[in-house]
């Protein structure tokens, strides 16, 4: 029997590994958006827009906003309005900024500046509602593995 034609883009049930050659880091912080610093000039911040202050306000500040567990799980239907946000890397380099990298768990982004490369993979986060409305200890967690190459001349 023949596979789904959809079968090579499913995501996987378990949690992504960093690629080989990649380096890793793990950031907590309290608040939303912030700024990661990377190598070679690179950094990613980040970002979660949503326009909704009041319903950060309102919520409790434990409260999951964004987790890449809810990717990995069988139905990844919000159990309420403020669990699908738009969370995103926006990629800097020397204060530029190169472009962005939707939140997706195992997914290689490729960014490019003048003489220079690079990958990142976002492998893990968890943003509570305390941290987009301005700090709560613990309130966002985000894993990345990248590789950065420069070129000269």
């Amino acid at each position: 029997m023949r596979g789904i034609p959809l079968e090579p883009f499913l995501v996987d049930d378990a949690p992504p590994e960093a690629p080989p050659g990649f380096a890793t880091a793990r950031f907590s912080f309290e608040a939303v958006p912030r700024e990661c610093a990377l190598s070679d000039g690179w950094s990613a911040v980040l970002y979660a827009p949503t326009g909704i202050a009041r319903a950060w306000l309102d919520a409790d500040p434990l409260e999951v906003v964004s987790a890449s567990d809810a990717e990995l799980a069988a139905s990844a239907a919000p159990a309420n309005g403020l669990a699908r946000v738009a969370t995103r890397l926006v990629i800097r380099r020397g204060g530029a900024l190169v472009g962005a990298l939707p939140l997706a768990a195992g997914v290689i982004g490729t960014f490019h500046a003048p003489a220079a490369l690079l990958e990142l993979v976002p492998l893990s986060w968890e943003i509570r509602a305390g941290a987009m409305r301005g700090g709560s200890p613990n309130g966002a967690r985000l894993a990345i593995a990248w590789r950065s190459r420069v070129y000269s001349g």
